[in-house]
């Protein structure tokens, strides 16, 4: 039987995304977005939960997030679900951390908002969509 692994998601970036050359033609840009959720207690009263969800876009998108994604930059993110496992120095114990690998990106900011981010980059539509073919690098 065949396995999904997609994942959908809308949120906002917390940091300035962090852009590194892997080889002359590959670059590797990783970033965290944070979802916001609310849900009404019993009681009546709105509480609000933040999810932080790290992300790492490989090469053509990459390209895309170092020129135009900065810290609050709202994005619609589609990838898989990847783990990374290490054992942990200090402890010995076996460590494991999720991320979403994107393979689709589409930038949600008005033009406006795009555009004040970095007024020497502009864009022309107000969202743009950026999809990986075969552009990964394993």
């Amino acid at each position: 039987m065949k396995s999904v692994n997609k994942v959908i998601l809308i949120g906002n970036i917390v940091q300035d995304p962090e852009v590194v050359q892997i080889s002359q033609d590959t670059e590797l840009a990783k970033f965290t977005i944070a979802i916001n959720e609310s849900y009404k207690k019993p009681d009546g009263e709105v509480s609000e939960v933040t999810t932080y969800i790290d992300c790492e876009a490989w090469s053509g998108i990459a390209k895309v997030v170092k020129t135009y994604l900065r810290k609050g930059s709202r994005v619609y993110i589609e990838g898989n679900l990847r783990s990374d496992k290490w054992t942990d120095a200090d402890t010995g114990k076996s460590r494991t951390k999720h991320k979403i690998r994107v393979l689709d990106l589409v930038m949600l900011d008005t033009r406006k908002d795009a555009n004040s981010v970095d007024s020497s980059k502009s864009i022309d539509d107000a969202n743009v969509r950026v999809n990986v073919d075969d552009e990964l690098p394993f």
